[in-house]
This record gives structure tokens, sequence and C-alpha cells, in this order.
């Protein structure tokens, strides 16, 4: 098997020549500040958009599930009331059952 070869060699820098010292004009910064600024103004913006979207379907949700939880409040009374009403009517029934009985 072959020797394995030296794997040392120039590294590479990945610095670019912008950071490696060179000195940007003023007139660069601030053009660059600017970019950056207007950058994050549209990003704010749209972050924004988002948040009023979000903050709309949240609404929209809530109202929903309100009206959702009023719905199975109406329902579970009312099953609660039919229930009522056929055990009384069973009740009922039952006595006049045990009447005609006690009768014979």
């Amino acid at each position: 098997m072959p020797p394995k070869k030296d794997k040392k060699g120039k590294k590479k820098n990945k610095a670019s020549s912008k950071d490696a010292g060179e000195i940007v004009s003023p007139e660069d910064q601030i053009r660059l500040l600017q970019s950056q600024t207007s950058s994050l103004e549209f990003q704010l913006a749209c972050k924004a958009e988002e948040t009023t979207d979000v903050v709309a379907v949240c609404g929209d949700l809530r109202s929903a599930l309100a009206e959702a939880n009023k719905k199975h409040q109406e329902e579970k009374q009312m099953t609660a009331d039919i229930s009522a009403t056929m055990t009384r009517q069973f009740k009922s029934m039952q006595h006049q059952l045990l009447e005609k009985i006690a009768e014979r």
C-alpha cells in the first residue's frame, strides 16, 4: 500500500477583501445602513401584516368556539330535559300499571 499524502496545504482565507482591513467610505456605509434599514422596515411591515391576519383568525376562532360551547350547553340542557320527561312518564305509567294490577 502506498504511503498517504500529506494534507498540509494552503489554508484558504474565507474573509472577503473588505473584511481584511479595507476601509469603507462613509458614503458606502450610509448606503449600506440605509439598505439594511429599508430591509428591516420591509420585514417589520410583513410581520405586522401577518400578525394582523393571525389576530383576525384568532378572533374568528374564539367566536366560533363560543358559539360551539353555547350550542353544546343547549344540547346538554335539552338532553337533561328529555331524560327528566321520559323518567316522569315511565314512573306515571308504572304507577298506573300497579293500580290496574291492584284492582284485579
